[in-house]
């Protein structure tokens, strides 16, 4: 009987153990993946913050590499950070030092590129001012697709979700008929739904909620 207790004791204890590792895991996690954090844009994190002397652990600009600005929130994941500048490059940065992993390039760039890009599955997916979507290895920034969606452009931040990737068309054009997209992240169109005398999404990225988005 007491073998048995002293069992089930070390069991209890071995499955608290596993459970308060996996939490910590979870605790510790910095990634930021998408606009607002994920795909429901809690824009919520489990980090704690530094509350007292904040110092600077790096920085860079992008000016040291002849580019221009940056209009778009970054993203984390993996360990690096992923910069959009405004003509149309997409940066990789170690999250710890600063050091460019890599840098590539999409097309129509222009002084002002607004789109969030969005990391899912190992990718970085990349919405141009011109209309286009693009897809990167988020690893060795290799570029692994690329599609004109629209004639119109894009300004919302991309929303990824379960392998899918959702945007909507911009301001360009004014008052007409836009298009909300959903695209696999093979670049496959798996549907378009249209939004009649809209002025188009700007900074407001779609959220999903249940089978909603």
């Amino acid at each position: 009987m007491n073998k048995k207790r002293i069992s089930n004791k070390a069991f209890i204890f071995f499955f608290i153990f596993i459970f308060l590792t996996s939490m910590s895991t979870v605790a510790t996690s910095s990634d930021w993946s998408q606009f607002q954090s994920d795909w429901e844009h809690t824009a919520l994190t489990q980090d704690l913050a530094v509350k007292d002397n904040p110092e600077t652990a790096w920085s860079v600009t992008t000016s040291m590499y002849e580019e221009n600005g940056i209009n778009a929130p970054p993203i984390i994941a993996d360990d690096l950070v992923y910069i959009y500048t405004t003509n149309g490059s997409i940066w990789a940065f170690d999250k710890n030092n600063g050091d460019l992993v890599w840098r590539n390039k999409t097309t129509g760039g222009t002084a002002l590129q607004s789109s969030t890009p969005a990391y899912g599955n190992g990718k970085i997916f990349v919405a141009s001012n011109s209309g286009d979507l693009f897809a990167f290895d988020g690893l060795t920034g290799e570029k692994l697709w690329n599609e004109h969606v629209t004639d119109s452009n894009f300004e919302c931040p991309i929303t990824y979700f379960d392998h899918m990737i959702y945007i909507g068309d911009g301001l360009k054009g004014g008052v007409a008929t836009k298009y909300y997209y959903c695209y696999d992240e093979n670049g496959q169109q798996l549907w378009k739904y249209a939004n009649e005398r809209s002025a188009g999404f700007l900074w407001n990225g779609a959220c999903v909620v249940g089978d909603f988005i």
